[in-house]
């Protein structure tokens, strides 16, 4: 809004309560052009002809003033917490997908080798190796590009 308009709907809200009103209205205009009005005269204001209002108590603006604060404040805060909030939900979705992007690799490794090799074996109970039958390694080269489709497709 500007200043124009917002100094011509402060002034129909005092002529508004003006029956009830008791104390003159005054009207300056500031350094930077914008117009304020008050029951209180400073030097330079101009007395608002047929607009009087009720004096100011400074008990009431200073509570009001400080409860504005406060909630300015609270707001103020519950915004901090609200970006820290999603700076670290971002911080996750980075290393989560940060990791899917190593256990792809690793996956499509491990796929590599299981494709290129003509024998793979597993570790036995003793600690000796084990070779695959063709059927078991069929079976691991399956289950190896499964694995890869599984960790190398878009995140959802």
């Amino acid at each position: 809004m500007t200043t124009r308009l917002i100094s011509t709907l402060w002034a129909l809200a005092l002529l508004s309560v003006s029956a009830a009103a008791t104390a003159d209205v005054w009207r300056w205009v500031d350094s930077r052009g914008n117009v304020h009005y008050s029951d209180v005269p400073i030097e330079g204001a101009t007395r608002v002809e047929g607009v009087s209002s009720r004096s100011t108590n400074r008990e009431t603006v200073a509570a009001r003033t400080a409860a504005e604060g406060e909630q300015r404040s609270q707001v103020a805060t519950r915004e901090a917490q609200q970006r820290a909030d999603q700076a670290t939900a971002t911080a996750v979705q980075q290393d989560v997908t940060r990791t899917r992007d190593e256990q792809c690799k690793q996956a499509q490794q491990l796929y590599k080798t299981a494709v290129e090799s003509q024998r793979l074996y597993r570790m036995g109970k003793d600690g000796e190796r084990v070779y695959l039958t063709d059927a078991e390694l069929t079976e691991a080269r399956v289950n190896s590009r499964k694995a890869v489709d599984e960790l190398c497709r878009p995140a959802a």
